[in-house]
């Protein structure tokens, strides 16, 4: 097996692996779900930037960006689990490898007082509607900003990202 077919292999496998955690994560999170009263509040706002690194194929070539996103969230306010919440996000991201739209929900874990890990299930709006799926950290930097880092899997494209967001109020 030549070494780019193992490569293949391997992230095939590690997406699959990632999607069955995110899809897990999510279906658990929606049949415990509690009555949900859902309010408007500056304080769950967020707003970020970032940059990716992109890479994918299709029937031509092989593809590979550099990558810059925008997006907003807002904490929803649902603990499904202990220690978890709810996220509505949208974004726009531009590289050469997409340019596009997208809506996710993230699912928080807050490992420490610092430290969340994420699992995202979203859909990709650039050209052809697709799902994006990802896994991820995100780090308190100060009390109004953190950092976020994620492994993200659209379609043909996949993307390692890092990202700054700061919190509204």
């Amino acid at each position: 097996m030549q070494s780019s077919n193992w490569l293949m292999v391997v992230e095939m496998k590690v997406k699959k692996t990632i999607y069955a955690i995110v899809v897990s994560l999510l279906f658990a999170s929606s049949v415990s779900a509690k009555e949900v009263d859902i309010k408007l509040d500056s304080s769950k706002a967020y707003a970020g930037a970032g940059f990716s690194v992109n890479s994918g194929s299709n029937s031509n070539a092989t593809l590979s960006a550099i990558g810059v996103q925008l997006f907003a969230g807002y904490d929803l306010d649902m603990e499904f689990f202990e220690n978890t919440k709810t996220i509505a996000e949208v974004g726009y991201a531009f590289s050469d490898a997409r340019n596009g739209l997208g809506l996710t929900g993230l699912q928080s874990y807050a490992y420490n007082k610092n430290v969340n890990l994420q699992g995202r299930l979203g859909l990709d709006l650039s050209g052809n509607i697709g799902i994006v799926i990802g896994l991820g950290a995100q780090i308190k930097l100060s009390e109004r900003m953190d950092f976020r880092t994620e492994f993200l899997i659209r379609d043909n494209i996949s993307a390692l990202q890092g990202s700054v967001l700061y919190y509204i109020d």
